[in-house]
């Protein structure tokens, strides 16, 4: 008997569907997505210009050789002998 008259009360019809819906997951909201997209793009490491790498890599290396100046005299000295002509000419 309690069911017929349930079935035919509208009231509680309308109060069953109401809370359905209100048992529903709410839509993502535009702007909280909007700003996770903004992490994510945040998050992602930062690509170094590979000519900037090299020109820190070079920056090291003159501070080594300003380091060992002999050393550095040295080679110089080297490379200033084997690309001779005459070292070239008969070696």
């Amino acid at each position: 008997m309690t069911e017929f008259f349930r079935g035919r009360d509208g009231e509680l019809k309308k109060r069953k569907q109401k809370l359905a819906e209100a048992k529903q997951p709410l839509p993502k909201d535009e702007k909280l997505t909007k700003l996770e997209q903004q992490l994510v793009e945040a998050q992602k490491p930062i690509v170094i210009d590979p000519s900037l790498v090299r020109l820190r890599q070079e920056v090291k290396t003159s501070e080594q050789q300003l380091g060992t100046k002999r050393l550095t005299a040295t080679q110089d000295i080297s490379w200033a002998l084997i690309n001779n002509p005459e070292f070239l000419f008969n070696h």
